[in-house]
């Protein structure tokens, strides 16, 4: 499987910018496997995208654990409309932006023998803003004096597509939706 998502964000301090897919399976996190397609979290602004898998032997946090595996770019421009994609396999997970792949993690890689991303369908996609107060949180703090009147913080979405290949043995793909 394949998603797409077309998204840009406004460039303020104290925010984390963040497409990612949950594990709906009924165990707590992080056994039950997050996927963070971008994470833009903003001390400074700045235009480097994270792309992260947490589970339960590899997460970042206040939980502990071996550290999470992720990989990150510096793109030119957060502001302007980019593609951050993820080909979803078996047994591994493919990620990058523009058509260029910068992470891709196989299963067992590094003793990550714990695979929580087994089944798509149990994954909730989301987007979110987290905002900090905290000038010490990974984000920064926001600072609402510096915001321009006519460019309030915004994270856009322009498009969200999923693609199935064509090998896949499945249920049947669910109907095109527009909103």
């Amino acid at each position: 499987m394949r998603i797409e998502i077309r998204f840009k964000r406004t460039p303020y301090v104290g925010f984390n910018d963040a497409l990612w897919l949950m594990g709906n399976n009924n165990r707590p996190w992080p056994a039950n496997g997050e996927i963070d397609l971008l994470e833009n979290p903003k001390k400074t602004v700045n235009n480097r995208a994270h792309f992260t898998l947490h589970s339960e032997h590899y997460y970042a946090g206040v939980m502990g654990g071996k550290g999470s595996v992720t990989s990150s770019i510096e793109l030119a421009d957060m502001s302007c409309w980019n593609i951050y994609w993820m080909e979803w396999y078996p047994d591994r997970i493919v990620g990058g932006i523009n058509g260029q792949t910068y992470f891709e993690h196989h299963k067992g890689d590094n003793g990550n023998t714990d695979w929580p991303w087994s089944d798509p369908e149990g994954f909730f996609l989301i987007f979110s803003t987290g905002i900090s107060t905290n000038p010490n949180s990974w984000p920064g703090a926001v600072r609402p004096s510096e915001w321009k009147a006519d460019q309030r913080p915004s994270m856009d979405i322009d498009w969200v597509r999923v693609y199935v290949n064509k090998d896949y043995k499945g249920e049947k793909a669910p109907e095109r939706k527009y909103y």
